[in-house]
């Protein structure tokens, strides 16, 4: 099971500036007029219920992206700090402060002060350092063993008239950190038809999965597939 809330509507401030206004994501302040030449710290702020149906479930607060610095309050706690890094995702773990069946409020401060400890350095730089939320924001919701992360790589042994053998090296991990039996599919793309079903035993960050005659992709032929884990 995997639940998303996407958090498009917030409430946005510059205290220092007495501004306020209602904003959506993607955002930035650095295009409004009022506010465009200002550098330093903002606050978003939302409110979203959170149904009883989602009791227990492992909950994450997802940011494409918050530049440059972020500090991230659930239910008025500290959930997480992410510093001079305003171009990569993050998540925060929200399980320990979100409240199921009732309003929760979520609020950010964002922070584009020109820092020395970072590029763009201070005030010398040629690119945008637009401050806000610039990416999607959503609450994700899965089970507590479910999986949360999945990478394959090939190892090819062997071509053979458009088709090839070898292995798939998976490297995959589980909320809860736990080993898991689980079942691995490999489907076309185009067609949604399994063509490679193989159980593993007590599967733990890494798996080996052997296959034989899948077709390689070529610009005539953009043959792809889709692994999952399950």
């Amino acid at each position: 099971m995997r639940y998303n809330i996407s958090l498009n509507k917030w409430n946005f401030s510059i205290e220092e500036l007495n501004y306020h206004t209602k904003v959506t994501l993607p955002h930035t302040w650095n295009v409004d007029d009022e506010v465009m030449q200002y550098r330093g710290k903002a606050i978003y702020e939302c409110r979203i219920f959170i149904p009883s149906a989602l009791e227990g479930k492992k909950a994450r607060l997802y940011f494409g992206t918050v530049y440059h610095s972020a500090e991230v309050y659930i239910n008025g706690n500290l959930a997480a700090v992410h510093s001079r890094s305003g171009y990569t995702p993050f998540t925060a773990d929200a399980g320990p402060f979100i409240r199921t069946g009732e309003e929760n409020t979520i609020k950010v401060i964002a922070d584009n002060t020109p820092s020395p400890d970072m590029l763009p350095y201070m005030h010398s730089f040629d690119w945008a350092d637009d401050g806000g939320i610039i990416r999607k924001c959503e609450l994700r919701f899965t089970e507590p063993d479910a999986a949360e992360f999945l990478h394959a790589e090939e190892d090819i042994s062997e071509f053979n008239d458009g088709e090839c053998s070898g292995r798939f090296i998976l490297t995959t991990a589980f909320a809860d950190g736990k080993p898991k039996d689980c079942t691995v599919k490999i489907k076309e793309y185009m067609t949604n038809k399994v063509v490679l079903t193989e159980k593993v035993k007590n599967a733990e960050n890494r798996i080996i999965l052997n296959f034989k005659d899948l077709k390689v992709w070529s610009n005539e032929a953009p043959n792809l597939y889709l692994i999952s884990l399950e």
